[in-house]
């Protein structure tokens, strides 16, 4: 810096150890949490999927319809209770008066249906199949909301990171700002670089503002979650997880996980299953229910006898019955359907989530392989002729800038990555 005054150059080495910490800002380690930190939960997915499998009231929630389900099958396809019937007859005279006392009689009888036709083995098909749905939505629920929570986790990752860019930004502006007022009141640089600088110090601000109302959002999803009230303090996250290797996200061994473990298809599949029992069922409502039973007469003269009855229904009502029966079978072929629609739709989602997280992650290596660089460069070259009087601090703060926008940019290519994954997962009914 030959030539020029000792404060100006003064001025341009701080400018310049300002710039070269931004330029260098990538290779940072992440801020470390307090050892107070260590105990509160946040800083992993880990920490936070255990405490929500613990915690969240959709769980419980499912894990008791569930448990209900499976008390069902005990009572499906029972005997019903037998019926007790208490008679007292005495033979009447014409008159009213009773022919003799010897004739009365106290009779106790009890009866028992027995439904024919297996009907009881396909009640309890029935409730067997809607126990294993219900076991199956339990998981589907584990699913969904672990899902959530890895998204909420990931934007709230993605809201500390990019405010920590932005008090960065703030922090250039400012001291840049100072300069510059210190150069316009030794005549030695324009007003409107001072105004400028100390504008666009304000909008930065308020947009740290903004970006903590967003982190006080995703703290109160992630508490709501895991059952806490919406303040109680998290840590903040560490890092995302890395994406898996390309050879575990081909389409075609994705879709066969579907297949054969997304909780969601398996609970149509066991829907179906309990709506073809109901609708055999149905159509065995034409065999009669077998009625048998035995009694005790006693009369008052102490003699016993016995009888023993047996009874069935008729099954006359034709129209109730067919109603019954095609209402059964139209459940069983709209479950199928649905089973099937799903089926489809899921896959095609699956192939779309893949697709743009391929996407993601060719984003992902342009930026950091390309971008990043040049941007870095750039900056060097700003800064560069700064420092030899070529150059206006609006360029070299342009070229701040645009390093920064690129980092955040790469920073939200992640957290998408991370959150396509997620549905992925979900999709699948497992992690990656």
């Amino acid at each position: 810096m030959i030539g020029l005054p000792k404060k100006m150059a003064y001025e341009l080495a701080l400018a310049l150890l300002i710039l070269n910490g931004v330029a260098t800002e990538a290779a940072a380690q992440p801020v470390r949490q307090g050892s107070s930190s260590i105990e509160i939960p946040g800083a992993t997915l880990e920490s936070l999927l255990t405490l929500v499998r613990q915690a969240n009231p959709e769980l419980r929630m499912a894990a008791e319809d569930a448990q209900a389900a499976k008390a069902r099958v005990g009572m499906a396809g029972a005997l019903m209770d037998p019926t007790v019937t208490l008679l007292s007859s005495e033979n009447m005279l014409s008159g009213g008066e009773g022919m003799s006392t010897s004739n009365e009689k106290f009779t106790v009888s009890v009866q028992q249906g027995f439904p024919l036709g297996g009907k009881r083995g396909l009640a309890k098909r029935s409730a067997e199949a809607s126990a294993r749905q219900q076991g199956h939505l339990e998981r589907d629920m584990e699913q969904d909301v672990a899902m959530r929570l890895k998204m909420a986790f990931a934007e709230n990752y993605q809201a500390i990171r990019v405010r920590e860019g932005m008090v960065e930004i703030r922090d250039l502006l400012s001291r840049l700002a100072v300069i510059a007022e210190g150069r316009y009141v030794q005549g030695r640089g324009m007003q409107q670089d001072v105004l400028m600088l100390q504008a666009d110090t304000a909008m930065m601000e308020a947009d740290i503002l903004r970006m903590d109302a967003e982190r006080a959002a995703m703290r109160a999803r992630i508490n709501a979650l895991i059952a806490r009230d919406s303040e109680t303090e998290l840590a903040d996250p560490v890092a995302l997880r890395p994406l898996p290797a390309e050879t575990l996200l081909t389409l075609d061994r994705l879709i066969g996980k579907l297949r054969e473990r997304n909780p969601s298809l398996a609970a149509l599949s066991a829907q179906a299953e309990a709506a073809e029992s109901s609708a055999e069922l149905m159509r065995r409502s034409w065999w009669p229910d077998l009625m048998v039973g035995v009694g005790l007469m006693t009369a008052r003269d102490g003699t016993r006898s016995y009888e023993v009855m047996m009874g069935f229904n008729l099954p006359l009502q034709v129209g109730p019955r067919n109603a019954q029966i095609a209402e059964g079978a139209a459940m069983f072929r709209a479950a199928r359907a649905r089973l099937d629609n799903t089926l489809f739709q899921q896959q095609a989602e699956l192939a779309a989530q893949l697709a743009e997280l391929k996407a993601q992650r060719s984003i992902h290596n342009l930026l950091a392989a390309t971008a990043i660089p040049r941007n870095q460069i750039a900056l060097k070259s700003a800064a560069s002729s700064f420092e030899l009087g070529r150059g206006e601090v609006m360029g070299v703060l342009d070229a701040a800038r645009r390093l920064r926008e690129t980092r955040i940019e790469l920073l939200k290519v992640e957290v998408e990555a991370d959150k396509r994954l997620a549905t992925i997962e979900r999709l699948i009914g497992e992690d990656l």
